[in-house]
């Protein structure tokens, strides 16, 4: 649900008198993102990064069962240089599965996997 939370966010800020300028938005886990067909502007962020599993590459059983995973309408898988983009777990760390593939705790890997420079890296504010 925090996806479809998230761009309803988006769209509230977008349509404020305040005109609030749009930073990075991290996408962890993020339940059916290809379902909302033109809902989401990548352009209008410094940068975009979807976190999770995998579902063309991995077992059902390892890909995250309680939040499908679809790439955001528009996204890629990421390439260096890009300001978007899709970043798995990768492959070395566990658990992959049906549960943990969805809970935070299971994505402390952005913070100690992606270095500085790294497509998906989180950059401190």
């Amino acid at each position: 649900m925090g996806y479809a939370y998230a761009l309803g966010i988006v769209d509230a800020l977008k349509a404020s008198p305040l005109k609030f300028r749009l930073g990075r938005f991290y996408a962890i886990s993020a339940e059916n993102a290809c379902s909302s067909e033109g809902a989401f502007d990548l352009e209008a962020f410094e940068e975009v990064w979807q976190y999770g599993t995998d579902e063309e590459k991995l077992m059902p059983w390892e890909q995250d069962g309680v939040g499908p995973q679809c790439p955001i309408v528009g996204i890629r898988d990421n390439h260096k240089g890009v300001k978007y983009g899709r970043i798995h777990f990768p492959d070395h760390l566990d658990p992959k599965d049906y549960m943990n593939s969805h809970i935070i705790v299971s994505y402390f890997w952005l913070f100690s996997h992606l270095k500085i420079g790294n497509p998906g890296h989180v950059k401190p504010r």
